[in-house]
């Protein structure tokens, strides 16, 4: 529970709330720790940061989106200048290519245009699994008049989730590799749910709840893939 993917996700929440609640400094602070701990937190922090800003732009606004947003490149990166340090003693010299990962995306053919496109558009289906995914189609329905005043309800928190879902879809378009990249979405995502589900019957929480619990055990597959894990093609 405590690998790196966990503590981000903790850190750009608190973060994001921190900024909702017009804090000065504390949500570049917090951010800065966020990217520290992952350096994909980027993206969903900055889609927070802006969605919540432009909910009322002004001068004001962008003065303090620049203000968090700046303190949290200097925290964060402080957590890189070692790294970079300690690879500019080996021959290849001072760069940034260690940032890239690329030893996790693998050999070229697995990324063929269709197979990028198929992971980014597949993966993200399974994050809480089809049956959560019909869950959710059907509070959405069912809750659709809610949705207009959800989205101009001056509070920034909805809009600042909204933020933080796009960013992450974002990043996870350019690298759909692991389902912990989406690990953002979960806690923005269920905020946006909840504040829909507000005031309704019980039956729909819990019943996204059930539809949660179930993804343990039972999940189906609407694409098999030739080789599972190393996949250059897929069978729907």
């Amino acid at each position: 529970s405590a690998i790196d993917y966990i503590w981000a996700v903790l850190f750009l929440i608190l973060s994001i709330e921190a900024y909702v609640n017009r804090k000065r400094f504390l949500p570049g602070i917090l951010g800065g720790i966020a990217t520290g701990f992952r350096l994909g937190s980027i993206f969903p922090l900055t889609g927070a940061f802006l969605a919540s800003s432009l909910s009322q732009f002004s001068t004001s606004q962008i003065r303090r989106f620049l203000i968090s947003a700046s303190i949290a490149s200097l925290v964060g990166l402080c957590f890189y200048i070692p790294s970079w340090i300690t690879h500019s003693w080996v021959p290849v010299g001072k760069n940034v290519t260690w940032l890239q990962g690329q030893g996790l995306v693998g050999d070229q053919a697995l990324w063929t245009l269709n197979m990028h496109i198929g992971r980014a558009v597949y993966k993200p289906l399974y994050l809480m699994g089809i049956i959560g995914d019909l869950c959710i189609l059907l509070i959405l329905f069912l809750n659709f008049r809610k949705l207009p005043a959800l989205l101009n309800d001056k509070r920034d928190l909805v809009r600042a989730s909204i933020g933080g879902v796009i960013g992450t879809l974002f990043l996870f378009a350019k690298y759909p590799i692991e389902y912990s990249y989406l690990l953002p979405i979960l806690p923005c995502f269920l905020i946006i749910i909840g504040s829909l589900m507000n005031h309704v019957r019980a039956l729909q929480p819990w019943g996204l709840v059930a539809a949660s619990v179930s993804f343990w055990f039972l999940s189906f597959p609407l694409a098999t893939p030739n080789i599972p894990g190393s996949a250059t093609d897929a069978t729907l």
